[in-house]
């Protein structure tokens, strides 16, 4: 069965990083959101208890950091559902 993950990158204007997190997702077609920072998220980041800055990138609920990303971006976007105690998503 598969399974979508939510993916949300939250960016800022002109900001490299982001973009390449972006490429990543659409040559690997896989769908997600993009939201900019303003002062509205950044109290929902706060509430989250997040406070690096952009690109973070949310995933089912979980927050990544660009480090994350470099380290292990198929960690991250696992998209299909996997047995428990999978290696890609550590369960």
């Amino acid at each position: 069965m598969f399974m979508a993950k939510e993916i949300l990158i939250i960016s800022l204007p002109n900001c490299s990083k982001c973009d390449e997190i972006k490429a990543y997702l659409k040559e690997n077609k896989i769908p997600f959101s993009d939201r900019m920072l303003d002062s509205e998220l950044q109290t929902e980041l706060v509430m989250e208890n997040v406070y690096s800055n952009p690109p973070n990138v949310r995933v089912d609920g979980r927050f990544y950091t660009y480090k994350d990303f470099k380290a292990n971006p198929e960690l991250m976007f696992c998209v299909e559902s996997c047995s428990e105690g999978c290696s890609c998503c550590q369960k």
